[in-house]
């Protein structure tokens, strides 16, 4: 049975007992490890692999044994295991030249090697602060009841027995109550109060990552259902789907991510039931705060996210508003066909690359057909169109038509997806320039939901080419404190500074993106504008080639660049970069914004007309930054130039 944390068993005080070695006393009955009598706070499958040692100290434990008393009637690696005996030698304190408490027996197992006395007698009850579990003994219950403040009669006594169900249960409430009253206030329990937290995704149990899909899609639903509590700031998906990887650190990956609480989960399926253990851990105490592991069928995975969300608001005592609490819990469909369909949508569409869409989108259809009303496939369809043309892998015209339509079929299913309200800002603006419908729904979608970075981010770019750069650049910084590691929205205030003519600021801001992925250079072109707008020459031309041999350019290609530049200087080098860039156009598509812009680098004032005339034709979404680039400054004063600005919607 549990409740709020507190597990109760059934207590063989033959068998638990409480022991002492060197400055440490284990007691088996109330699950505390003490060192000189202070706590040490240990995970509850390393206390357990601590008790199996001491138990057998001085004998062989094989890991077999150890596996299968850890993990009964469940497969785990052999990994898992190593990794609680490290995490219990830490606990310890061992160190090298120092005391050593296990040791290894080569391809066998460990021996508990300090002297163990058995100590005699029960420990007091106690509820330790940090503790997330203690054990209840039916004595423990019966002295409760009858103690002085209990207003019951010994006579009572066999009545009390009786009832020793509805008494345990009191007790169990009492006990929460108290533990719910203190939960969080740091400054008295040294808990640090959680205002944020990252959900990773959850690893596979089992060596085969077949259902890598499904470690992605749980972690992205409990992001979106506890993305809609406003009073934690919770890392999307998009910032924790670089860690979808076997061994990974879990705090690492927290203090990486700049969040006060992590969640992380296993999962391993069988057929149609699956076992799934998660736990939130405290970044600041490093100990669990809440922890439990679920037995359900596939068909009953709703249930399980409803069940992992409110222990998590339980947990972080966190009092909901009728309409969060609505939220949290809230199933958009109950379609278990649609609903697999669609986190295999979401995990490809992640993958960032033509193919992946292509899959992305063959899986939204597939949900959709499950389930028509099902609006999320909708929004998923709408995130892939709206992106391929960005990429090259639609034109303008194709990519924006179908992404509005399918953000308006999942707005019109459901009002409240801010995702959705964001797609269609993005396309309303950066498509058919529409940009006072299109401010509206940015505003919608953040008000929806003030923590979707992507709305704060692309609400930024449309703000920077309206010239609103403080707004711009205020809206960019909330999408970066959102998502810190993400490199599109480091971009995006790179941009946001570079329009603003904050060239220094743009420069440092890129070097972040660079910190996080050094090859990073191929997304080159905010810095590399930058460096062009201070008159750094030499450096735009450095940070541009290298840019050219990451993408894994001709040789030849880049050695005719070098060879201008150091012949004619930096506007030989864009002559001969545009040169290049029109014979690549006689063979695929390039995109005619970036010829104007070379044009206008190389000093091609009319061939940069000719250029942006064509990205008009083609209904460019680049356009919209016309009022605000500083490439196109010495165009400005051509009439041609305000006659464009005025087609587009731009504003004088």
């Amino acid at each position: 049975m549990f409740y709020e944390g507190f597990v109760l068993t059934a207590v063989n005080k033959e068998k638990d007992k409480t022991y002492e070695f060197g400055p440490f006393r284990l007691d088996g009955i109330e699950r505390l490890l003490l060192r000189d009598g202070q706590a040490v706070q240990l995970a509850p499958k390393v206390f357990d692999t601590l008790v199996a040692l001491v138990e057998n100290n001085g004998h062989l434990v094989t890991k077999d044994d150890l596996m299968s008393r850890l993990w009964p009637d469940t497969f785990v690696e052999e990994g898992t295991l190593t990794r609680n005996i490290s995490d219990l030698r830490k606990a310890l304190g061992e160190a090298p030249g120092g005391e050593r408490y296990i040791e290894t027996v080569p391809r066998h197992g460990y021996r508990f090697t300090p002297q163990v006395a058995v100590v005699s007698g029960a420990a007091p009850l106690i509820i330790e602060k940090h503790t997330r579990s203690r054990v209840i003994t039916e004595q423990d219950v019966e002295q409760e009841l009858l103690s002085p403040g209990v207003e019951i009669g010994r006579q009572r006594h066999w009545l009390l027995r009786s009832r020793m169900a509805t008494g345990i249960a009191l007790l169990i409430a009492l006990a929460a109550g108290a533990l719910l009253s203190y939960r969080y206030l740091a400054t008295e329990n040294g808990i640090s109060p959680i205002r944020s937290i990252a959900v990773l995704p959850f690893a596979s149990l089992g060596e085969e990552r077949a259902d890598e899909y499904l470690e992605l899609g749980m972690a992205d639903a409990l992001i979106t259902r506890l993305t809609n509590v406003k009073r934690i700031a919770v890392r999307p998906s998009s910032s924790v789907l670089k860690y979808n990887q076997p061994g990974r650190d879990a705090l690492a990956v927290g203090r990486e991510l700049g969040v006060d609480a992590v969640l992380e989960g296993r999962v391993q399926r069988s057929g149609e039931r699956f076992r799934v253990t998660a736990q939130l851990v405290s970044m600041k105490e490093g100990i669990p705060l809440w922890a439990d592991t679920f037995d359900v069928r596939f068909t009953d995975i709703f249930s399980l996210q409803d069940s992992i969300s409110k222990e998590i608001v339980r947990t972080l005592a966190l009092n909901l508003t009728g309409e969060e609490q609505k939220q949290l819990t809230r199933r958009y469909t109950d379609n278990i066909d649609a609903y697999e369909a669609y986190i295999r949508g979401r995990f490809w569409w992640n993958k960032r690359y033509d193919e992946g869409f292509r899959k992305a989108i063959d899986y939204f259809d597939q949900a959709i057909a499950h389930d028509p009303g099902y609006a999320l496939p909708y929004a998923g369809l709408a995130d892939c169109y709206a992106i391929m043309s960005p990429y090259n892998v639609l034109t303008p015209e194709e990519s924006y038509r179908k992404a509005k339509s399918a953000a308006t079929k999942a707005l019109q299913i459901d009002d409240r997806l801010a995702e959705a309200h964001t797609s269609l800002a993005h396309l309303t603006w950066m498509y058919e320039w529409d940009w006072a419908a299109a401010e509206t729904e940015f505003k919608r979608a953040i008000d929806l939901n003030p923590n979707y970075a992507t709305a704060h981010q692309w609400y930024s770019v449309y703000l920077s080419a309206m010239a609103r750069h403080d707004e711009a650049i205020r809206e960019a910084s909330r999408a970066y404190e959102i998502e810190p590691v993400s490199l599109p929205i480091i971009r995006d205030l790179t941009r946001a500074y570079y329009h603003a003519r904050r060239y220094d600021e743009a420069i440092a801001t890129y070097m972040k993106a660079l910190e996080l992925d050094p090859r990073h250079y191929r997304y080159n072109s905010w810095l590399e504008l930058a460096y062009i707008q201070k008159g750094s020459h030499d450096l735009a031309v450095e940070v541009h080639l290298k840019a050219m041999r990451i993408l894994g350019a001709n040789p030849m290609e880049m050695g005719t660049l070098e060879r201008a530049y150091r012949t004619s200087g930096w506007q030989g080098f864009w002559r001969k970069k545009l040169g290049l860039m029109k014979e690549h156009a006689d063979r695929f598509y390039v995109i005619p914004y970036n010829l104007a812009r070379t044009s206008a680098l190389a000093g091609e004032t009319n061939q940069a007309f000719e250029w942006l005339e064509k990205a008009y034709t083609e209904h460019s979404d680049h356009l919209v930054l016309l009022k605000v680039d500083p490439i196109f400054d010495p165009l400005r004063a051509d009439p041609r130039f305000a006659d464009l600005m005025r087609r587009v919607g731009l504003p004088q």
